[in-house]
């Protein structure tokens, strides 16, 4: 759906959600551009408004 399978090279989180009708898991993994400790210093208000976008999304269906 958006990506690939893998999301490296950002930090961030994965959701996994379940269709309560289908039982089709949908995995969508949020994040935000890598940052050193030296950029957090130099800039921090530009690293702490970084808004988080998602990464990488996918669906599978369970075989029945």
């Amino acid at each position: 759906m958006k990506g690939g399978y893998t999301a490296a090279h950002t930090y961030g989180w994965t959701e996994f959600e379940v269709d309560p009708k289908d039982s089709k898991l949908t995995v969508t993994t949020w994040g935000i551009e890598p940052y050193t400790a030296e950029d957090l210093k130099k800039d921090p208000k530009a690293i702490v408004s970084r808004k988080p976008e998602v990464v990488s999304r996918f669906a599978v269906q369970p075989k029945k």
